[in-house]
């Protein structure tokens, strides 16, 4: 539903009525409970819960296996600095799901995203993960470069993102287009259609500065401002990459190898009194020539010869194709200052199992998700950030969504986040 000027009070009041008739609660009525720390954290005034509006209403989905955005709340806080709350029909998983705002600030469909029809004109999308935000800039135009990170978080069914950005103004409004998209690692998902939407502008407000952070670190510039021009630099020409050996697959799947099945006795010693489970075990083993050709023909076995969890990756190649080294890895139990004893076992005739809830990698909208089980990484492809976060068991542990940041003295900032990974 998009809401205009004056008609959102006839639109809620109607809707009220309706919802009355029905002998149930009107959608649409009320909104999300705005905190102390909601403000806070989003650099928001006081007067946030009654800016906020009502932009977009969506019905429910009885069949949607994934959180559907029921509402999306928008609000113009001061300046250059808005807020947008995305209200889910039930509460928003913090491991396994991400929604997405993809927003169209200068509401131009020819400027921003032009790969893929259904984000063209996208300048912006906001990604919201676990228990936090982050975005991804397609159009430095709608960034001064001057204003503070994205900031955002995720309170039981809706997901807050404020960001200082430039919109398209007309009349007193700010005006975009915006649409949603939620999916799930498991499969599923819920998306709208870009939808025109529109709020008041608050002219005079100033911003408010925001919590716990020095003000030299929302002054970073542009990597054109502060990269040398040509000639002003003199450096050596890059040296060619070497290529990596690492490889964790046969080169000639047709060779066998002069080896059958050959075991080598490995003891492992605890020294530092320290009971440990699953332990994470990797050494290098070296092959004579010709003896296997395929990784998978290793193996780990336990003192009662039942094999253990094992990756093996070869780091050197003899010249006719077969393994010269190889990493092995496998994870053990071992009591405090004590021994166990395990078996490299490899050759023609053996055949290591496949690990069981290996590590996974997916990819989403510029975001690499890297996944064990319990612990979650996200890493972004579009913005050198390192890690933009990282979960165990769900809870947010580390977050690093700007990379790096240098402040030089004077004042000059460098975010790595500035610059794309190569």
């Amino acid at each position: 539903m998009r809401v205009r000027g004056n008609h959102r009070w006839t639109v809620t009041f109607a809707v009220a009525i309706l919802g009355m008739l029905a002998g149930g609660v009107a959608v649409g009525q009320g909104g999300p409970e705005v905190t102390a720390e909601v403000t806070e954290l989003l650099g928001a005034t006081e007067d946030l819960a009654d800016d906020l509006q009502v932009v977009v209403e969506r019905p429910a989905r009885e069949d949607a296996t994934v959180p559907v955005v029921r509402r999306v709340h928008m609000a113009h806080v001061a300046e250059d600095r808005y807020v947008w709350a995305l209200e889910f029909d039930r509460e928003f998983p913090r491991v396994g799901t991400w929604a997405l705002l993809y927003l169209d600030a200068d509401n131009n469909p020819r400027s921003g995203r032009q790969d893929k029809p259904e984000v063209i004109g996208s300048d912006v999308h906001y990604s919201a993960r676990g228990s936090r935000a982050s975005a991804s800039v397609h159009n430095r135009a709608v960034h001064s470069g001057q204003g503070a990170p994205v900031r955002g978080l995720v309170r039981g069914n809706v997901a807050w993102i404020a960001d200082d950005i430039m919109l398209f103004t007309d009349g007193g409004r700010a005006e975009v287009r915006i649409r949603t998209l939620v999916q799930s690692d498991q499969g599923g998902g819920d998306s709208s259609d870009w939808l025109t939407v529109s709020v008041p502008v608050n002219e005079g407000r100033t911003k408010p500065e925001l919590p716990g952070e020095d003000t030299l670190l929302f002054k970073g510039l542009l990597r054109e401002e502060v990269e040398p021009g040509p000639g002003q630099r003199d450096l050596p020409e890059r040296r060619e990459t070497p290529v990596v050996s690492f490889a964790g697959e046969a080169r000639d799947l047709e060779q066998t190898g002069s080896v059958q099945r050959r075991s080598v006795a490995v003891n492992l010693l605890e020294e530092a009194g320290v009971t440990r489970s699953d332990e994470l075990m990797s050494f290098g083993m070296p092959f004579e020539q010709g003896a296997i050709f395929d990784p998978a023909m290793i193996r780990v076995l336990d003192a009662a010869g039942a094999e253990l969890p094992t990756q093996a990756t070869v780091t050197s190649w003899w010249p006719d194709g077969s393994i010269r080294w190889a990493l092995v890895e496998t994870l053990v139990d071992i009591e405090a200052d004590a021994s166990v004893d395990v078996a490299v076992e490899f050759g023609s005739e053996v055949r290591r199992a496949a690990v069981t809830d290996p590590v996974t990698v997916s990819e989403q909208d510029g975001e690499l998700v890297v996944s064990s089980g319990a612990l979650q990484a996200t890493i972004s492809r579009e913005r050198f950030t390192i890690l933009d976060e990282v979960l165990i068991d769900g809870e947010a542990i580390a977050s690093l969504p700007e990379g790096i940041v240098v402040v030089r003295e004077g004042g000059t900032v460098y975010r790595l986040s500035g610059g794309a990974p190569e």
